[in-house]
């Protein structure tokens, strides 16, 4: 009897050791494969944040143009700054001149959140994590990219310390598929306020009319959802108000209110000071967002 046993667990050694080495170089082979065709970068990381990039194909194709994003982390209670950073801070710059096979990167930024600083300052801020993404038109297609960033921000809690991250990633050539992180990608542009041509009319959000004066900018606008949740955002490309808008409720109605935003302490004269000037104004419910420009 003993000797069946023996014989028996030969046996299953037999058959169990090449399942095991055939498991390990298909583990291996596949490690290999997605070590050759990375898309996401390692982290780049600091004391308090930490960075990577990632793609929203797995190799590069035919296509001129890709998707992608940079995904940055901030510790717990620091937060960094919108492209307008407000009464206080500095905005993110974002440096890619380091690239390869890269015509143009385009960030797109998030809708920030209006906090107040020390009591005194509003800023537009970002914590925890937040994700860029990014608009890249290739040199060459079919041709191996490398996207290479340098981030130059300030992060603050109880105090402001700046940084300075690099991040680097390698897209070999191929047929240009989505990669695992497209659907995250295209969840983060959501999360954009939407570009919308200042003569589209919409029933969720609309900026119905503008009217710049000395002291301040009045703005009609509609919210399907109502203003409970509502923020609205004015900036030219040299600044942001960030005075607290002043919400009017129209008369019998839930979903169209008059906006009044005072003018910078610094400003003269608004109205004449937007002359020649492009503004953009982006409206949020508090779930979604849309921005528009308009010239004076």
């Amino acid at each position: 009897m003993g000797f069946v046993f023996a014989m028996l667990r030969k046996f299953f050694i037999s058959l169990c050791v090449p399942f095991f080495i055939i498991t390990m170089l298909v583990y291996i082979c596949s490690y290999a494969h997605a070590a050759g065709n990375a898309t996401d970068s390692a982290w780049t990381s600091s004391d308090n944040s930490r960075v990577r990039i990632l793609s929203g194909v797995n190799t590069i194709g035919e296509s001129t143009q890709i998707e992608a994003a940079l995904e940055l982390t901030l510790g717990q209670g620091w937060h960094t700054y919108w492209k307008h950073s407000g009464d206080a801070g500095l905005p993110i710059r974002f440096d890619w001149s380091g690239s390869s096979n890269i015509k143009n990167i385009e960030v797109l930024w998030p809708l920030p959140i209006r906090t107040i600083e020390m009591k005194e300052f509003t800023v537009f801020s970002y914590s925890g994590k937040t994700t860029f993404p990014l608009r890249i038109e290739l040199k060459e297609p079919s041709k191996a990219a490398i996207i290479k960033g340098a981030l130059q921000f300030m992060v603050c809690k109880d105090i402001c310390i700046p940084e300075t991250l690099d991040v680097s990633l390698t897209l070999v050539s191929g047929l240009g598929k989505p990669s695992v992180h497209a659907k995250l990608i295209s969840f983060a542009k959501q999360k954009v306020p939407q570009q919308v041509k200042r003569t589209v009319e919409s029933d969720a959000i609309d900026i119905i009319k503008v009217r710049p004066e000395k002291d301040n900018i009045a703005i009609t606008s509609k919210l399907k959802n109502g203003f409970r949740n509502a923020d609205i955002i004015v900036y030219t490309d040299e600044y942001v108000l960030t005075a607290k808008p002043d919400i009017q409720m129209r008369e019998n109605s839930n979903n169209i209110a008059k906006i009044v935003i005072k003018a910078p302490e610094d400003t003269k004269d608004l109205a004449e000071d937007l002359k020649g000037r492009k503004l953009y104004i982006i409206m949020s419910d508090g779930k979604t967002s849309i921005e528009k420009s308009f010239d004076f």
